[in-house]
């Protein structure tokens, strides 16, 4: 079988009724995409190195962002689509990075630079939204 740009798609299954489901699936989702315009929703690990490249040229804090997601954000939302990323989601890894926060600063800078950090995270998810 073929995709729309003509790359041949092939997949050994064992069964042969689920070869038949997986075909017809494969034939549905080829047909969205040609016909339709139909997307599949990328995961944000496929979002994330094109967000970086663009936050390269436009943005001065790009090394902070990379850090942030690397050290915060990166574990906990591996593997997600984009549109399956809640409010929930995003206010887990904002606690976990304060945590994170409390437990460096300590002594040695002031609790105002937490707020920081959450104004941070939410300008990361809200440009790579």
């Amino acid at each position: 079988m073929k995709d729309p740009n003509g790359k041949r798609i092939s997949k050994v299954i064992d069964n042969i009724s689920m070869a038949k489901k997986y075909e017809s699936k494969l034939k549905t989702k080829i047909l969205e995409s040609s016909l339709l315009g139909i997307k599949t929703v990328p995961i944000i690990d496929e979002v994330w190195p094109k967000y970086l490249e663009w936050a390269k040229d436009a943005k001065k804090s790009w090394k902070d962002d990379e850090m942030r997601w690397e050290y915060h954000v990166e574990s906990p939302l591996t593997e997600k689509k984009m549109d399956k990323i809640t409010g929930f989601d995003v206010q887990r890894v904002i606690s976990y990075g304060l945590v994170q926060a409390y437990s460096q600063v300590k002594e040695k800078r002031s609790k105002s630079f937490c707020p920081f950090l959450c104004s941070h995270f939410s300008s990361i998810f809200s440009d790579i939204a």
